[in-house]
């Protein structure tokens, strides 16, 4: 055979070779292994804004399994150490890396393996169907974070979970705080709007309550609430509704991270209505009542029929946003879409 083209087959294969084996352009942070399985190995990019990819390890291939996991903390309800469960893959630190990151968990089968971020589920893959699940980092807000969770946990305990399941509970779970005019606080109860506060503080102790997941917050948290979030005076055209407080809740807690809204800016707005007689005088103190709770990343008065309403904006990905109404209904801001 002519020796050139012998040279070209073995180049053309041992390209072939190469691209079999998906070798990431990133730094190795660290490695889950349990004993007679493939390897899990988490590469980060970047430094700043690092992000974070999960490769499959089986011999010298590797494949990705994951792009963009979860690294924030406030993406998330609450975090912990760590998930009791068996079959958990030994960890493994890359050389100059900073705190753990993510945890592997295999089924009892061995057949399926999750990735864990501060106990939370974020993804899970099926070694045998190549099925996949996966929240992705900065896309999902908390609500939808702790319902694809219990998903990847059920799906991690050997359930039959479909792709059109995942993606339901996706859209059923973004403002899962919401429905309607009623409003969870916290995890234990609900309240009917409208809620009459005396006072600003009275009012947002009643947000630090639903930011911190229905615990009583200290003082010095509601202050820092109080002075993060932003109050807009908007005018209505309406006799029964002639002027609102728009405050749109934020929290720094001291640094330059938005912990309610992170990088999408995806969180609550609350509508508040003075009960002030007469808002040009200056008997204004009477409180307020609290008609209207919305979701998104932004809100904007409109009108419908004369009906003063408030349109908001979820971003869900870089080509989708999911829109919500909420018309005033004479005693609400109700929440119709």
């Amino acid at each position: 055979m002519n020796t050139k083209l012998i040279l070209w087959l073995a180049l053309v294969f041992s390209g072939a070779f190469v691209c079999l084996s998906q070798t990431p352009k990133a730094k190795i942070y660290e490695t889950h292994s349990l004993k007679g399985q493939p390897s899990v190995a988490i590469y980060m990019h970047g430094f700043v804004d690092s992000s974070f990819d999960a490769y499959l390890v089986e011999g010298q291939s590797q494949k990705l399994l994951f792009s963009s996991l979860p690294a924030l903390k406030s993406q998330f309800e609450s975090v912990t150490n760590s998930i009791t469960a068996t079959n958990y893959a030994k960890r493994a630190s890359g050389k100059n890396t900073g705190e753990k990151m993510y945890d592997v968990y295999w089924s009892t089968d061995l057949q399926r393996l999750a990735l864990a971020f501060h106990g939370n589920f974020v993804a899970a893959y099926d070694c045998q169907t190549g099925q996949k699940i996966q929240i992705k980092d900065c896309r999902e807000n908390q609500s939808q974070c702790t319902a694809l969770g219990s998903v990847i946990k059920r799906f991690l305990a050997g359930e039959a979970i479909t792709d059109a399941e995942v993606e339901d509970v996706r859209k059923r779970s973004y403002s899962g705080q919401n429905n309607r005019s009623t409003v969870v606080v916290g995890t234990k109860s609900t309240v009917e709007l409208p809620i009459k506060f005396s006072g600003y503080k009275e009012f947002y102790t009643f947000v630090a309550r639903q930011t911190f997941d229905g615990m009583e917050p200290a003082d010095h948290l509601v202050l820092k609430l109080a002075a993060d979030s932003a109050t807009e005076i908007i005018t209505v055209e309406s006799k029964e509704l002639p002027y609102v407080y728009l405050v749109t809740s934020h929290f720094y807690d001291g640094g330059i991270y938005d912990k309610i809204r992170g990088v999408q800016g995806n969180g609550t707005y609350f509508i508040l209505r003075p009960l002030a007689e007469d808002f040009t005088a200056l008997n204004t103190d009477r409180g307020f009542e609290l008609i209207g709770i919305a979701e998104g990343n932004s809100c904007k008065l409109a009108y419908s029929d004369g009906k003063p309403r408030f349109v908001t904006h979820t971003h869900v990905s870089a080509l989708e946003s999911v829109q919500g109404i909420y018309e005033w209904n004479g005693k609400t801001l109700e929440q119709i879409k």
